[in-house]
């Protein structure tokens, strides 16, 4: 006997595709166009700025039109279990600050947990693989260790000792700086420009 499942089902495998096809769906029908460089930012086009961040059933709304997230809000309520968390504070992992005169985004809780967990707190490295939480911080918030975690991806697949201990090298930096945060000042005059 064959079954057809009408619904996809959590944990499935097709389930997080079927999620960001009905997502996306909705947010077409809010006015909200995928930018064409990634499909993880949508925006609406226009003089105005109105922006959504999403990553799995994390949404992120900027926006400088009034009644705008109301609206989006709105929209989405009408259709899925939604609620709105005020103004952020933390998001995957990157904790913002919001200040009068700027924004700031560090990896400060991420990096404190990521040098618990790999027991560098007390300096007894184990050998566990900390390649990929290192490449995060680099793509997210932590620019500066970018060319030593890509060196270090070059030895992803057969890691030495001495990758490791390189690793564990990077991870230390990290401790010792984790309260470096990028900074983006408010009120600046230009576009805002993307490379």
């Amino acid at each position: 006997m064959v079954w057809k499942l009408n619904k996809s089902l959590y944990g499935l495998k097709q389930a997080p595709l079927c999620w960001n096809k009905k997502l996306v769906d909705k947010l077409e029908a809010l006015g909200y166009k995928a930018a064409k460089r990634t499909l993880s930012l949508y925006k609406i086009n226009g003089k105005d700025f109105s922006i959504i961040g999403l990553y799995v059933d994390d949404i992120l709304t900027a926006s400088n039109v009034p009644g705008e997230f109301e609206r989006f809000f709105k929209g989405l309520s009408g259709y899925f279990a939604i609620k709105d968390e005020g103004g952020v504070n933390k998001f995957l992992g990157i904790r913002v600050q919001d200040s009068d005169r700027t924004i700031s985004l560090d990896l400060e809780h991420y990096i404190a947990d990521m040098i618990e967990v790999f027991k560098l707190s007390n300096q007894t490295a184990k050998s566990i693989p900390i390649l990929g939480k290192l490449q995060f911080a680099a793509q997210t918030a932590r620019p500066d260790i970018a060319y030593a975690t890509g060196k270090l991806a070059q030895y992803a697949s057969d890691p030495r000792a001495i990758h490791m201990d390189r690793a564990y090298h990077v991870l230390s930096y990290l401790k010792g700086t984790k309260d470096l945060a990028i900074v983006y000042h408010k009120n600046v005059p230009g576009p805002l420009r993307g490379f």
